[in-house]
């Protein structure tokens, strides 16, 4: 029998999933509503409807439950600032995500 590890095994499989054993919240309804943000992961180049994106999967708990949730969100700005905190190691923060009015289009940040 090998004792070779799988790339499975080592790093995963590969697949895109929001954290297991939490429910699942849309973005819209926490938008503009302080939570603990635990945990991320930033996807990267995902070839979706829209075609290539990047976006983050967050693990979130709310302040007054302490209820867990995962969501999905997205946007260059948002993208760039949850790639921030992983870096510095920064985890947990509290944060809003919310949408400001750029001088073309709306986009998301947590702040």
């Amino acid at each position: 029998m090998s004792t070779e590890q799988t790339f499975s095994d080592a790093i995963g499989t590969g697949e895109i999933d929001f954290y297991k054993g939490f429910p699942r919240k849309d973005l819209k309804e926490i938008i503009d509503r302080q939570y603990r943000i635990t945990d991320a992961q930033v996807v990267r180049e995902w070839d979706g409807q829209f075609g290539l994106s990047n976006f983050c999967l967050l693990l979130i708990e709310d302040l007054e439950t302490r209820e867990q949730y995962t969501t999905l969100c997205g946007g260059r700005a948002l993208v760039k600032q949850v790639q921030k905190a992983l870096d510095q190691k920064a985890l947990p923060l509290l944060g809003t995500i919310t949408m400001v009015q750029g001088d073309n289009f709306p986009y998301y940040v947590i702040k």
